[in-house]
């Protein structure tokens, strides 16, 4: 019997590209009112919010 796949690295990569395409596809008024930055690095995505509202927690 085989062990089961690690599927760990999978649901890491698409809960990054959904989290980059949510607050990258803000509208226009709620990106620069939340102050969202969003880039890519390497692998993996960096998202920004300056103004978030949920105080970060």
């Amino acid at each position: 019997m085989t062990a089961p796949a690690d599927l760990t690295p999978l649901a890491e990569a698409v809960e990054c590209e959904f989290m980059h395409s949510y607050e990258s596809q803000a509208p226009g008024p709620t990106y620069t009112d939340l102050g969202i930055a969003t880039t890519r690095i390497g692998g993996g995505v960096a998202l920004a919010m300056r103004n978030d509202p949920s105080g970060g927690y």
